[in-house]
């Protein structure tokens, strides 16, 4: 954690996931980047190539306790349906 010099370009590490990057130009700060792994992770999930089909499948299946009962967690997020019917996570 702490503060990024690279060239014109500072930013700060705010957690081990997440980073800010900026730069300073005529007096202004411009935000360059508000990046997040984990926004990383899921659009690699979603649109990516590194997980197989059957992968992805897997990561957004109800998991299954003992006695065969369905829960509402895939492997790490909520898995559920909104008002409009539509399959959310």
């Amino acid at each position: 954690m702490g503060p990024i010099e690279v060239g014109d370009i500072r930013g700060f590490q705010l957690s081990r996931q997440t980073r800010m990057l900026y730069t300073i130009r005529n007096d202004k700060v411009i935000v360059l980047a508000f990046f997040d792994v984990r926004v990383k992770f899921g659009n690699e999930i979603l649109n990516g190539e590194y997980f197989d089909l059957k992968a992805k499948m897997i990561l957004f299946e109800p998991q299954t306790m003992l006695g065969n009962e369905k829960t509402d967690y895939g492997l790490g997020w909520y898995i559920g349906v909104d008002e409009n019917g539509h399959r959310i996570w």
